[in-house]
């Protein structure tokens, strides 16, 4: 797949069509995507006495890229992002017009030479910064394009890590890393911070994890769901350390589906459970933002005030609330970091479920997200390691305050 498509010379693209019973060609108005032109009032808005009354405008519809590019049909199939990706040029014959896609630029038929600036910043064009691709690069555009691809469709669940190893293995032999289901080696831990978003998935239905057996819980392939991550700017802060994954393919194929694996995460933990609707807010009582889940936690010794949290379950759909009080239900704290444009910082938590007691065997659950009215990072980052944590009842090794465990 790598190299049928980076090897071709253009890739034609046909969006509008639902599926392979239509062609390239669709009825249309050509006088429809041509620029609006109008005369503008400004008749009090003068700056000089000679300024004129009204000016010239051209009014541009600032999202037709994402309408018609990126929400058309076909862009919706999860197979076609990598075939996107990695074509060199691509050639979209759309519902109104025809687009153009290539590592130097965007453009339409209304504007051959380019998309106007405001136009361009809504493009999602990842060819930028694709090709051609350096090692520095590879990790944030990965979760670029897992944020899309995780919006998109599949007719088959089992292709949820197939439909991506094109792509996996030409980012992989570029950068010199391992691909561990759906998260690169060298950017571990910190790709293990995503949440799954609480809106309704492209065909309609809940975010959940899958029933079947995809990828271990802890990589985002495990769920059907939109993905964000959360690591950006915190990576020189996080608070625990990941071993060496291992992972059993289902073929040779190292960027393809899996049928096992397991991460040793190390780092502080703290007890939590879940709560219904309706429960007083209280100093370590987490909500979500739609209000209907809540979490106790452990962390009054922070001694700061934490003034906006939310939780996100990677399963929502699930009931844990009957499980809160066995003890089934741990965080570990990922990391800390400042608030963009705003005073305070944040901190991430992974939440987690013990599946095995005895082998301090978890799998994870979701993430919290957790802001204080405090600007330093670096205080919160020593009263979370200043914490006396205890020994939870299931972990692999215990030193100096923080617990080995193994999520699957």
């Amino acid at each position: 797949m790598d190299r049928v498509y980076s090897h071709s010379y253009c890739n034609i693209s046909v969006l509008a069509a639902a599926d392979s019973s239509q062609g390239l060609f669709f009825p249309r108005n050509p006088h429809s995507f041509r620029d609006t032109e109008a005369e503008v009032c400004i008749r009090g808005f003068k700056s000089t006495a000679d300024s004129a009354d009204y000016i010239k405008c051209m009014v541009l519809d600032g999202c037709m890229w994402s309408d018609q590019v990126t929400r058309a049909p076909l862009n919706q199939r999860g197979w076609v992002l990598q075939e996107r990706l990695l074509s060199p040029r691509v050639l979209h014959f759309g519902r109104q017009q025809l687009f153009w896609e290539c590592k130097e630029q965007a453009a339409a038929e209304c504007y051959p030479y380019g998309l106007p600036q405001l136009m361009s910043y809504f493009a999602q064009d990842f060819k930028h910064y694709l090709l051609p691709l350096v090692p520095t690069q590879q990790r944030p555009i990965w979760e670029d394009i897992v944020y899309v691809y995780s919006r998109t469709k599949l007719t088959n669940n089992t292709d949820k890590l197939i439909a991506l190893s094109g792509l996996a293995k030409r980012m992989g032999a570029i950068s010199q890393d391992d691909f561990v289901a759906g998260i690169w080696r060298q950017k571990l831990p910190a790709q293990l911070l995503w949440t799954v978003s609480s809106s309704q998935n492209v065909d309609g239905r809940p975010s959940c994890r899958y029933k079947a057996y995809f990828a271990p819980t802890w990589s985002w392939a495990s769920v059907n769901g939109k993905i964000s991550f959360r690591s950006i700017g915190i990576e020189k802060t996080l608070l625990f350390v990941a071993g060496e994954p291992h992972l059993e393919h289902c073929s040779a194929n190292r960027t393809g589906a899996v049928r096992g694996g397991h991460l040793d995460l190390q780092g502080w933990l703290r007890s939590f459970y879940l709560t219904g609707r309706g429960l007083p807010r209280h100093v370590a009582n987490w909500n979500t933002h739609e209000g209907h889940v809540g979490a106790h936690v452990n962390i009054e010794e922070i001694h700061c005030k934490s003034s906006k949290n939310w939780i996100y379950l990677d399963d929502p759909q699930r009931d844990y609330e009957n499980q809160s009080q066995t003890g089934a239900f741990w965080c570990m704290i990922g990391g800390v970091g400042p608030i963009s444009n705003r005073k305070g910082i944040y901190s991430h938590c992974i939440l987690l479920k013990v599946v095995d007691k005895e082998q301090g065997v978890y799998e994870r659950i979701g993430m919290v997200f957790m802001r204080f009215d405090i600007e330093d990072a670096d205080a919160i980052l020593e009263r979370f390691k200043g914490i006396p944590m205890e020994t939870p009842v299931s972990c692999r090794a215990y030193s100096e305050g923080m617990h080995t465990i193994r999520i699957i």
